[in-house]
């Protein structure tokens, strides 16, 4: 009878971190039933899908994972701030229906603060949920910038978004995976899909449908 009790304690031992984990991470989605017709991957270079082709960047791979249409609408360069000048023709004159949004790398290289920053992806995010869609808030794990990986699950958290944790990890510093030191290659570039790909469905895909 021991051993019985004994066995049952390291299985909730063993079970009771994942358990805590997915209760501390679901939260209530905003428009988790988007209206509009129009998938949108509004970004920079890593959304363009430099040091790719076009038909291996990660929008197009997600695509054909999800069997649906996604407008890439990625500009190399872009900060955030660049992403609010252009959000009203790239995302919300386009009746969009799901957008992920992927900015911060650029941000951090012309030295923008990172309070500037995340202000100005909240606007965008805010712009775009006030339009019926959905937001997939794709966020990253920086060298020697730890905050920003917890700022980008704190804002999707507060506003409702789906939330990608840390969508190079695993990508960064694997030569195999990547086509200089900061862009993937086609198969860096799958691994980010597949990563996305993996927190938009259980939340989304079975309601939005193909």
């Amino acid at each position: 009878m021991r051993l019985k009790y004994l066995m049952l304690l390291v299985v909730i031992i063993i079970a009771a971190p994942a358990f805590f984990l997915s209760r501390d991470n679901s939260y209530p989605i905003r428009n988790a039933t988007p209206s509009g017709t129009t998938w949108i991957a509004f970004g920079d270079s890593l959304t363009f899908g430099t040091g790719a082709s076009e038909q291996t960047s990660y929008p197009a791979v997600l695509a054909r994972q999800l069997n649906v249409d996604i407008i890439n609408s990625g500009v190399p360069g872009d900060t955030s701030e660049d992403g609010l000048k252009r959000i009203e023709n790239d995302v919300l004159a386009r009746d969009p229906r799901v957008v992920i949004v992927e900015f911060g790398g650029n941000d951090i290289f012309r030295r923008v603060k990172k309070k500037k920053t995340f202000e100005n992806i909240e606007t965008m995010i805010r712009r775009i949920q006030s339009k019926g869609a959905l937001v997939v808030l794709v966020g990253f794990q920086f060298p020697f910038r730890s905050s920003y990986a917890d700022a980008y699950q704190s804002l999707a958290r507060r506003l409702g978004c789906v939330h990608v944790p840390n969508a190079l990890g695993g990508i960064i510093g694997e030569p195999s995976l990547m086509a200089d030191q900061i862009h993937p290659n086609a198969k860096g570039y799958g691994v980010m899909a597949t990563k996305i790909e993996a927190a938009i469905r259980p939340v989304l895909f079975k309601k939005v449908g193909t």
